[in-house]
């Protein structure tokens, strides 16, 4: 199956459409499935909790972890071989995982398939495609690929939840990986190519401008990016502060989707209200990836991101100090939309100072140190809460701690200057 191409026109959008597409079937199907799905494992058939919890950390491990391994796959073949085979990963684990229920199957199938499947098709292979097809538009485009993620989960999660409650979660699943790989398989084929050069086209659709004896100094980064090796992007203080925003956002999403619901019950506030605040948490962050990229096409990143992570600040201390309704749904916004942001911002940093050819190697390198810190957060969490004597106080100053290291490294970031220009 080839890919459609038009014969006139950016195909940029179409290839963006693509990506979006793919990536709202493969965060449903897989990445908010278990949100649905343990509660029938552990009810239902009787599986141990943390069997079922062990089975979401690999799955989380696998997302990024192998990100050397994803980031030479784009590389090599691009975004559209790596996500194809991606969804055909994650799409098998879901079929295995539809014939058995046994707590191996579900530790295997489910956190080691659907995990590596979701990691090769999803944050960074999608984030590449935006990359490689924009650059003065990267903002918006990177905004709505995951955007696309976080609509995924709120059209899928009630979805596979009927279908668990009414057809049974062996149905449930053999659903959700045949709609995989008809859906966002041959959503891959039909849409997505790889690079705008592979189509005589060039980013954003706009032909480079002839070179000019004494250029004059550009206002727009992207006019004078450089293509950063791996190699050279690790020598680069600037990466390193990426890299330190990142690991701040991912250890307060770790932490606080895993206690902030516990954390609200022991502050008084009824459990369906407690549970609502970690339904919005999502909602908001759809809002945060949307608003994110289209105002780094108009403002600085720097100062940008600087604004969420000032807003994720400010959430945590709401959390911290919550002993009612208003403040907890308060905090709830704020942490959504600065989360959500934040998420947007890793891919956007980088693109917009390490450029385009090498981007997916640099982010699959850097990907596992946010992964770790988002798998391994919860359970530093919950022993600081145990150590406190069951409060939180110790496990939200940590978390505080994280975030305002990023802030710090936000507002030292700077264009970095390639060995060439030295």
């Amino acid at each position: 199956m080839k890919a459609a191409v038009p014969r006139r026109g950016f195909y940029g959008w179409w290839a963006l459409v693509g990506g979006m597409f793919v990536y709202f079937i493969a965060c449903g199907c897989y990445y908010y499935s278990y949100g649905v799905l343990a509660p029938r494992w552990i009810i239902d058939y009787h599986i141990p909790v943390p069997t079922v919890s062990l089975a979401y950390m690999l799955f989380a491990l696998m997302i990024g972890l192998p990100g050397p391994l994803i980031g030479y796959s784009l590389v090599r073949w691009g975004p559209r071989r790596t996500i194809f085979g991606g969804t055909l990963a994650g799409a098998l684990g879901l079929f295995l995982l539809s014939t058995t229920v046994a707590p191996w199957a579900i530790i295997l199938f489910f956190g080691l398939l659907v995990g590596l499947g979701f990691g090769f098709a999803g944050y960074t292979s999608v984030t590449t495609l935006a990359n490689n097809w924009f650059v003065r538009r990267r903002g918006l485009a990177m905004g709505l690929v995951l955007g696309a993620g976080g609509l995924g989960g709120f059209v899928f999660s009630p979805l596979i939840s009927w279908m668990a409650i009414n057809w049974g979660i062996r149905t449930a699943l053999i659903v959700l990986a045949v709609c995989a790989i008809v859906l966002a398989g041959g959503g891959t084929l039909l849409l997505i190519r790889n690079r705008p050069e592979d189509l005589g086209q060039y980013p954003d659709g706009i032909p480079p401008q002839p070179a000019k004896a004494n250029p004059a100094p550009s206002s727009n980064p992207a006019a004078r990016v450089i293509d950063w090796t791996a190699r050279e992007a690790f020598r680069s203080f600037t990466l390193w502060m990426v890299v330190i925003i990142g690991a701040a956002n991912g250890w307060a999403l770790g932490t606080v989707v895993a206690h902030q619901v516990t954390h609200f019950e022991l502050m008084g506030i009824p459990k369906l209200v407690a549970a609502g605040a970690l339904g919005l948490v999502p909602g908001m962050s759809v809002l945060g990836r949307l608003t994110y990229g289209p105002l780094t096409d108009r403002f600085a990143a720097k100062w940008v991101t600087v604004g969420y992570l000032v807003l994720e600040l400010l959430a945590v201390i709401l959390l911290f100090f919550a002993r009612s309704v208003g403040v907890m749904y308060l905090y709830a916004i704020l942490f959504g939309l600065a989360y959500g942001g934040l998420l947007v911002a890793w891919p956007v940093l980088i693109g917009l100072y390490f450029g385009r050819r090498y981007y997916a190697q640099i982010l699959g390198w850097v990907l596992p140190v946010t992964t770790i810190l988002m798998a391994t957060a919860p359970l530093v969490g919950g022993l600081l809460f145990t150590a406190a004597g069951g409060v939180y106080t110790i496990t939200f100053i940590v978390v505080m701690a994280f975030v305002a290291a990023g802030l710090v490294a936000a507002l030292l970031l700077r264009r970095p200057v390639h060995p060439s220009e030295r």
